[in-house]
């Protein structure tokens, strides 16, 4: 092989860590959105400076368009792996690694000041001398003297950030992206420990109100408290203890006050069948040709994605993405805006709307793990249980919605939903996932009505309705007639004309469960959902 072949043949790849052991330290929505935003932002400083260093990258591939000016201080939009058509010279990376440790360390100073400076005032008014020598030692640990502590800082800081790289001769049409990922996913696999400190500089960061990376939100307050989020869709101004936490004693008696405003949605996405699809697409070989390959022109489309839906988000719902990068999202969101018709179903349809507006790739869609939890309950186990319902949509059936509701009370209701089949229209418009959601939303607040409806499906469900007549919808309106037949059901006829549509559609359609306690289960989640979402109390 020429060397000049050789050279047009070399792909760098680049993965940024550790995120998980980072995330781990958060315990607020400023300090999930800190966490994420910081690697998103050492992506994007690498990338600014690799492509200075005349790097083709390949993807992510940033789009500077007016859109992605506004945005980009709103959300995390780069993802924590580069992959680059080309090689950098020996010691340019580490050239790199230097000048992003030296600016981030610039970030991190002031905040480390400003501790200082909170404990030298609580040093100067301390009258016990052994207390004193206690907070004298707390404060060394911030120490920002340029001559050592700053090198200290700044050694732990390229400790602590794993900025790993791998270059490797490929052929451009192998799958490039998938051998990449495979090398790095080899690479993450040697971890490095990071220097030991007394304080945990990282987590005083995340945690601080006054880190730079919060300049594109308020200066007072730059993210609102999990009851805010919980309570947004509903009142917008509410009333608010010295904490910043919602007072839902003056809420509760309010005319159209749910329960369901002390729960609000993590919601987790990722991209179904992206490896295979990416796996085909083609490299261009010849830089000096002025379109795109298949490859930058996919990569190119998933950014402008990224862009559009995170607008979207901040302008026009309740929801506070934490990052949005590609077919990998993450946000918060209150259970309800306002009414039934704008609840989590209604944003997934947005985001997948945007998603196929696109044009992406044909035959790929997004799959999604809500997480419902209580304002109180650790954030972090609601963002794990979210990643686990995500994973289960994509093991089930990939194109769907896995839902779970953490009660107060201990109690856990969860979901699958059928496929969403977003990107066939015709199977969307006339599908049980549509007919799921308009059953949900159609339920109007009768909870003695429904918790007899729910009691009997559990008792009954699988008793009644086999195939002989759940395949009729004659037969199906008949038992309902039957057990159904008050003044109370008569007035929720909407209600339960979709329910019996939703049982026969069931047990018709190829995207239901096969078992019939399957089945029955799937209904018993909507109901309850419907049940929850109502609720004036705690059930």
């Amino acid at each position: 092989m020429s060397s000049k072949k050789m050279k047009d043949n070399v792909y760098t790849a680049i993965t940024i860590g550790p995120i998980g052991k980072t995330l781990a330290k958060a315990r607020s929505v400023k300090s999930f959105w800190t966490a994420s935003y910081l690697f998103s932002w050492i992506m994007h400083e690498l990338i600014v400076r690799m492509h200075k260093k005349g790097i083709n990258i390949i993807s992510p591939v940033q789009t500077d368009n007016n859109a992605f000016q506004n945005i980009s201080k709103k959300v995390g939009l780069f993802p924590d792996r580069l992959f680059a058509k080309g090689v950098l010279k020996e010691g340019e990376l580490d050239t790199i690694k230097g000048e992003i440790f030296e600016e981030l360390l610039e970030k991190f100073i002031p905040i480390l000041q400003s501790k200082e400076k909170e404990i030298e005032q609580k040093i100067a008014t301390e009258s016990d001398p052994k207390r004193k020598k206690e907070l004298e030692e707390i404060k060394s640990r911030y120490n920002t003297d340029t001559s050592t502590g700053k090198k200290y800082i700044c050694k732990f800081l390229e400790s602590y950030f794993s900025i790993s790289c791998i270059t490797v001769e490929l052929d451009s049409n192998c799958g490039i992206l998938e051998r990449l990922n495979s090398y790095l996913d080899t690479q993450e696999l040697f971890n490095k420990a990071p220097i030991q400190t007394n304080e945990d500089y990282i987590e005083l960061f995340i945690e601080s109100s006054k880190n730079s990376f919060l300049q594109g939100y308020s200066k007072e307050r730059a993210f609102p408290s999990t009851s805010e989020i919980a309570v947004s869709g509903w009142e917008q101004a509410p009333p608010k203890d010295e904490n910043g936490e919602v007072e839902y004693t003056q809420l509760t008696s309010k005319p159209g006050f749910r329960n369901c405003y002390k729960y609000l949605a993590v919601i987790k996405a990722d991209g179904d069948g992206f490896g295979t699809y990416i796996k085909n697409l083609k490299v261009q070989e010849d830089e000096d040709k002025k379109v795109d390959d298949e490859l930058t022109k996919f990569t190119k489309s998933f950014f402008e994605f990224s862009v559009d839906v995170a607008d979207a988000l901040i302008q026009e719902t309740k929801a506070i993405p934490v990052y949005i990068g590609g077919d990998d999202l993450f946000l918060f969101a209150p259970v309800l805006e306002g009414n039934t018709e704008k609840d989590v179903f209604n944003l997934i349809k947005e985001i997948d709307d945007l998603f196929i507006q696109k044009e992406i790739g044909e035959g790929l869609s997004m799959s999604y793990g809500v997480s419902i939890f209580y304002y109180k309950s650790p954030m972090s186990e609601a963002i794990d249980i979210a990643e686990s319902m995500l994973r289960k949509a994509k093991d089930a059936t990939r194109d769907a919605v896995a839902i779970s509701i953490q009660k107060h009370s201990g109690q856990r209701i969860e979901f699958l939903l059928p496929c969403k089949h977003s990107t066939d229209k015709c199977k969307q418009e006339t599908g049980l996932y549509k007919k799921a959601t308009e059953l949900i939303r159609a339920f109007k607040e009768d909870e003695s009505m429904l918790n007899s409806l729910i009691y009997w499906i559990e008792d009954m469900y699988e008793t009644i309705f086999t195939d002989e007549v759940a395949l009729y919808k004659e037969r199906i309106n008949a038992v309902f007639d039957n057990f159904f037949d008050e003044g109370i059901h008569k007035e929720n006829e909407t209600f339960f004309s979709l329910l019996k549509d939703f049982i026969y559609s069931m047990h018709r359609s190829e995207d239901a469960p096969r078992e019939l306690k399957e089945k029955k289960k799937l209904l018993h989640g909507i109901l309850r959902y419907c049940q929850f979402v109502t609720s004036k109390t705690e059930k």
